[in-house]
């Protein structure tokens, strides 16, 4: 009797073993499921806010630009250069930029910026672009003088009739300034890199300073291999979730292409551990309540087991009492 009492008991136990481990594995691939599910929706949340912000920024500088690309003192034959150059000093403080520069039809540029007058920017591909009609803003960019910077060039709309562009130079942090204040969960963060993978925005002012491009660097540095990865997709102009490690941490990046510009995209990345964080407490409350149920289900099934081979032992013993002579005894 005592056997059958044992074999109940370690059947219900490894029955209720079998669906807590089953209970617990499901629960924790669920949970793992939803939280990259959430974790990739927030990201691309943030990253559409990033994208506007950068979107807006740009057609603000577009308005500016345009604004004086029509003024009349551009190509105004009563205007000495010296003139012209004041006028483009009051331009360039009243809207906040480095510097502003006129080029005309060949290139030959009329700067704030004394070391630029007289100097041709007809090879670059911005300003034949910009000679075409384009409005064109730059990922941070070497000038003439190997000084870097963001440009913004239109072509000249004015009643002259002027052929030629206006270009205005902006800090080379622009576009981390931005989005600098966007943090995701704790630690992280936006950055943007252009259609060859530099970096033109970041947390880190210093790796735009560098122009800083993880896919050359992953050519000599193997620690750069896993984010190379990532990158190339990204001038591949593809959307998409990955992992890569950066400076020993694993992180997860959600990137896509930024609509309205030349190529480049951005990445919204956090360290997977602060995005993942919340699974800890899903794996302690599902143990906790797996540990619980066992505990009740091994209580009902001692209890259910004693149920059965409690009477059994009992005409057992009657009738081994019967078996010696035993015909007054009452019977279970």
């Amino acid at each position: 009797m005592k056997s059958i009492k044992q074999i109940l008991i370690l059947s219900f136990t490894l029955l209720l073993l079998s669906v807590s481990a089953a209970n617990l594995i499901i629960g924790l691939i669920s949970a793992n499921n939803s939280i990259n599910i959430t974790v990739k929706d927030d990201m691309k949340s943030i990253g559409t806010t990033a994208e506007i912000a950068i979107q807006a920024s740009m057609e603000k500088y577009k308005v500016m630009v345009s604004s004086i690309a029509s003024q009349s003192f551009i190509g105004d034959p009563k205007l000495t250069p010296e003139e012209v150059i004041k006028n483009l000093e009051r331009l360039r403080d009243q809207y906040g930029f480095e510097s502003l520069m006129i080029a005309d039809a060949n290139g030959i540029a009329i700067s704030t910026d004394p070391t630029k007058n007289g100097e041709s920017i007809a090879e670059y591909d911005a300003f034949k672009r910009s000679m075409a009609g384009e409005f064109l803003m730059s990922s941070p960019t070497m000038d003439v003088n190997g000084e870097l910077n963001v440009f913004a060039n239109t072509k000249v709309n004015n009643i002259h009739g002027y052929q030629g562009i206006v270009s205005a130079t902006i800090d080379e942090q622009v576009y981390s300034n931005i989005i600098k204040d966007i943090v995701v969960n704790k630690s992280g963060n936006i950055f943007i890199i252009n259609s060859e993978g530099t970096m033109i925005a970041n947390m880190r002012p210093e790796l735009v300073a560098e122009q800083a491009n993880f896919i050359e660097n992953a050519k000599t540095d193997k620690a750069y291999e896993s984010a190379s990865a990532i990158y190339s997709e990204m001038t591949a102009g593809k959307s998409g979730t990955g992992k890569y490690t950066f400076n020993g941490s694993e992180r997860i990046c959600y990137y896509s292409p930024i609509e309205g510009t030349d190529g480049w995209s951005y990445g919204v990345v956090a360290p997977v551990k602060e995005m993942t964080s919340s699974l800890i407490y899903t794996v302690y409350g599902l143990s906790i309540s797996s540990l619980v149920f066992l505990l009740i289900g091994l209580f009902v099934a001692y209890r259910v087991a004693s149920g059965i081979a409690n009477p059994v032992r009992d005409m057992s013993d009657r009738i081994q009492l019967l078996s010696e002579g035993d015909l007054t005894s009452d019977i279970s």
